[in-house]
């Protein structure tokens, strides 16, 4: 009898790795990544539906009057005299621009909050970043409505360009960079083991 010898078929099929054992590396590559978008995602439609909450509806509301009063009267103290009514900053009888709830921020703060929280990083790492933060993308949200003021008294022909366009920019930009800077102090979640030697 004559020793039958191993088949050869398909050659490419057992040097093949497999595709399965790829996307398993894949997915263990891209796994922390893929949890950080989908939580912030989540999160931030969470906010969304909370503000659709009419209690919430009127907190947003109060927050525009606050910044509608507030612009008027850093306005005033740099010679840009007006008075406000409601959420309305006028000059003289001229009504210039009037604050709407979608000018209150809370998008960008919905946005800044929600990836600082899902950042993987002690919650006392994420607290500095919200306590910080927030009041700073606030200020910026203030000055933009200073500006538009300005530019609606003063230059209304650039008006449209500067708040749909220059300062829609300028907001994610910071948001963006307030981000990435607390990122980089925060740090991810390391743990430095050291082997006990005896």
């Amino acid at each position: 009898m004559k020793a039958r010898r191993p088949s050869a078929k398909n050659p490419r099929r057992a040097a093949s790795p497999g595709l399965a054992p790829a996307l398993r590396d894949w997915y263990a590559g891209k796994a922390p990544l893929l949890g950080f978008g989908l939580k912030f995602i989540g999160l931030t439609v969470l906010f969304y539906f909370v503000l659709l909450i009419p209690v919430f509806k009127r907190v947003e509301f109060a927050a525009t009057v606050a910044d509608a009063r507030l612009c008027g009267a850093v306005l005033n103290l740099l010679g840009q005299h007006n008075h406000v009514d409601g959420t309305t900053l006028l000059s003289g009888q001229r009504s210039v621009i009037t604050v709407a709830p979608s000018c209150s921020g809370f998008d960008f703060l919905c946005f800044f909050i929600a990836a600082v929280l899902v950042f993987p990083v002690p919650v006392r790492r994420k607290i500095p970043g919200v306590i910080i933060g927030v009041p700073l993308l606030l200020t910026l949200n203030l000055v933009r409505i200073a500006s538009l003021y300005f530019l609606g008294l003063h230059y209304p022909g650039v008006f449209d360009v500067a708040h749909q366009d220059v300062w829609a920019i300028i907001l994610i930009a910071a948001s963006i960079i307030l981000y990435i800077i607390w990122m980089r102090w925060a740090g991810p979640v390391t743990e430095n083991r050291s082997d006990a030697t005896a």
